[in-house]
Protein backbone atom coordinates (compact mmCIF):
# COMPACT_ATOMS: atom_id res chain seq x y z
CA UNK A 1 0.00 0.00 0.00
CA UNK A 2 1.32 3.45 -0.92
CA UNK A 3 0.25 6.52 1.01
CA UNK A 4 1.06 9.95 -0.43
CA UNK A 5 1.47 12.57 2.23
CA UNK A 6 1.90 15.50 -0.18
CA UNK A 7 2.73 15.75 -3.85
CA UNK A 8 6.38 16.24 -2.95
CA UNK A 9 6.59 13.52 -0.26
CA UNK A 10 5.83 9.84 -0.40
CA UNK A 11 5.56 7.01 2.03
CA UNK A 12 8.31 4.41 1.86
CA UNK A 13 7.23 1.26 0.09
CA UNK A 14 8.89 -2.08 0.78
CA UNK A 15 10.54 -3.33 -2.42
CA UNK A 16 8.83 -6.71 -2.03
CA UNK A 17 5.46 -4.91 -2.27
CA UNK A 18 6.25 -2.24 -4.87
CA UNK A 19 8.62 -4.28 -6.99
CA UNK A 20 11.07 -1.44 -7.55
CA UNK A 21 8.44 0.96 -8.88
CA UNK A 22 9.82 4.49 -9.27
CA UNK A 23 7.62 7.23 -7.86
CA UNK A 24 7.52 10.64 -9.49
CA UNK A 25 8.52 13.36 -7.05
CA UNK A 26 6.65 16.24 -8.67
CA UNK A 27 3.54 16.47 -10.77
CA UNK A 28 3.43 18.60 -13.93
CA UNK A 29 2.40 22.21 -13.48
CA UNK A 30 0.90 24.55 -16.11
CA UNK A 31 2.12 28.17 -16.37
CA UNK A 32 0.49 29.28 -19.63
CA UNK A 33 -1.28 28.54 -22.88
CA UNK A 34 -1.32 30.21 -26.30
CA UNK A 35 -2.78 29.64 -29.75
CA UNK A 36 -1.12 30.35 -33.10
CA UNK A 37 -1.98 29.56 -36.69
CA UNK A 38 0.58 27.34 -38.44
CA UNK A 39 0.42 27.93 -42.20
CA UNK A 40 2.51 24.81 -42.91
CA UNK A 41 -0.18 22.67 -41.21
CA UNK A 42 -3.11 24.90 -42.26
CA UNK A 43 -4.29 24.49 -38.69
CA UNK A 44 -4.26 26.12 -35.27
CA UNK A 45 -1.57 25.03 -32.82
CA UNK A 46 -2.12 25.14 -29.07
CA UNK A 47 1.04 25.49 -26.98
CA UNK A 48 0.91 24.73 -23.25
CA UNK A 49 3.90 25.73 -21.12
CA UNK A 50 4.91 24.65 -17.65
CA UNK A 51 7.23 22.37 -15.70
CA UNK A 52 7.78 18.63 -15.32
CA UNK A 53 5.77 17.73 -18.45
CA UNK A 54 6.08 14.24 -19.97
CA UNK A 55 8.59 14.19 -22.82
CA UNK A 56 6.58 11.95 -25.15
CA UNK A 57 3.45 12.89 -27.08
CA UNK A 58 1.79 9.60 -26.07
CA UNK A 59 1.64 10.80 -22.45
CA UNK A 60 0.07 14.19 -23.24
CA UNK A 61 -3.62 14.63 -24.07
CA UNK A 62 -5.41 17.88 -24.85
CA UNK A 63 -9.19 17.86 -25.14
CA UNK A 64 -10.99 20.75 -26.90
CA UNK A 65 -14.74 20.81 -26.32
CA UNK A 66 -14.50 17.13 -25.34
CA UNK A 67 -12.56 16.02 -28.45
CA UNK A 68 -8.99 14.71 -28.27
CA UNK A 69 -6.51 16.80 -30.27
CA UNK A 70 -3.31 15.65 -32.04
CA UNK A 71 -0.10 15.99 -30.02
CA UNK A 72 2.73 17.40 -32.16
CA UNK A 73 5.64 17.64 -29.73
CA UNK A 74 6.45 17.33 -26.04
CA UNK A 75 9.28 18.45 -23.77
CA UNK A 76 9.67 19.00 -20.02
CA UNK A 77 8.48 22.61 -20.39
CA UNK A 78 6.15 22.61 -23.42
CA UNK A 79 3.45 20.50 -25.08
CA UNK A 80 2.23 21.45 -28.58
CA UNK A 81 -1.03 20.21 -30.10
CA UNK A 82 -2.69 20.55 -33.51
CA UNK A 83 -6.28 21.71 -33.08
CA UNK A 84 -8.09 19.13 -35.21
CA UNK A 85 -11.61 19.82 -34.02
CA UNK A 86 -13.44 22.53 -32.10
CA UNK A 87 -17.10 23.38 -31.67
CA UNK A 88 -16.58 27.12 -31.32
CA UNK A 89 -13.99 29.86 -31.66
CA UNK A 90 -13.58 29.78 -27.86
CA UNK A 91 -13.18 26.06 -27.12
CA UNK A 92 -12.96 24.76 -23.58
CA UNK A 93 -9.70 22.88 -23.04
CA UNK A 94 -8.75 20.11 -20.63
CA UNK A 95 -5.16 18.86 -20.34
CA UNK A 96 -4.21 15.42 -19.08
CA UNK A 97 -0.85 13.73 -18.60
CA UNK A 98 -0.04 10.14 -17.70
CA UNK A 99 0.15 11.34 -14.08
CA UNK A 100 -3.34 12.86 -14.28
CA UNK A 101 -4.46 16.48 -14.43
CA UNK A 102 -1.56 18.90 -13.90
CA UNK A 103 -1.32 21.44 -11.10
CA UNK A 104 -2.72 24.85 -12.15
CA UNK A 105 -4.88 23.18 -14.82
CA UNK A 106 -7.49 25.89 -14.19
CA UNK A 107 -5.07 28.20 -16.05
CA UNK A 108 -6.17 26.60 -19.32
CA UNK A 109 -9.61 25.20 -18.55
CA UNK A 110 -11.20 28.46 -19.70
CA UNK A 111 -9.63 28.09 -23.16
CA UNK A 112 -7.97 30.46 -25.60
CA UNK A 113 -9.54 32.17 -28.57
CA UNK A 114 -9.09 31.17 -32.18
CA UNK A 115 -10.41 32.88 -35.29
CA UNK A 116 -11.35 31.53 -38.72
CA UNK A 117 -8.53 31.34 -41.28
CA UNK A 118 -9.47 30.79 -44.92
CA UNK A 119 -7.02 28.26 -46.36
CA UNK A 120 -8.91 26.85 -49.32
CA UNK A 121 -11.98 26.94 -51.54
CA UNK A 122 -12.83 24.25 -54.08
CA UNK A 123 -13.73 24.37 -56.89
CA UNK A 124 -12.33 27.72 -57.99
CA UNK A 125 -15.11 28.24 -60.55
CA UNK A 126 -18.69 27.16 -61.06
CA UNK A 127 -21.73 27.30 -63.30
CA UNK A 128 -24.49 29.92 -63.40
CA UNK A 129 -26.93 27.19 -62.33
CA UNK A 130 -25.09 26.68 -59.07
CA UNK A 131 -22.09 24.79 -57.76
CA UNK A 132 -21.37 23.16 -54.42
CA UNK A 133 -18.44 24.97 -52.82
CA UNK A 134 -16.26 23.48 -50.10
CA UNK A 135 -14.54 25.98 -47.81
CA UNK A 136 -11.58 24.97 -45.63
CA UNK A 137 -11.47 27.47 -42.77
CA UNK A 138 -9.90 26.17 -39.55
CA UNK A 139 -11.18 28.02 -36.51
CA UNK A 140 -14.81 28.36 -37.61
CA UNK A 141 -16.05 25.63 -35.25
CA UNK A 142 -18.49 22.83 -36.02
CA UNK A 143 -21.30 24.58 -34.12
CA UNK A 144 -20.74 28.05 -35.57
CA UNK A 145 -23.81 29.99 -36.62
CA UNK A 146 -24.36 33.13 -38.64
CA UNK A 147 -21.72 32.41 -41.28
CA UNK A 148 -22.23 34.10 -44.63
CA UNK A 149 -20.43 33.39 -47.89
CA UNK A 150 -20.31 36.68 -49.75
CA UNK A 151 -20.66 36.85 -53.51
CA UNK A 152 -17.46 37.90 -55.22
CA UNK A 153 -17.62 39.08 -58.81
CA UNK A 154 -14.09 39.91 -59.40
Amino acid sequence: MVVFLRTSEEAVCDNSVCGGYTFIETIPSVTGMASSFDSSLNAWKITVTGTSFPTTTENSVLMADGVKQSAISASETEAVFKLTSAKSKNPTFKLYFAEGKPANHATIDFGVGISPKLVGITPLSGTAGGTTVIVNAPGVGSEATGLTLLNSLG
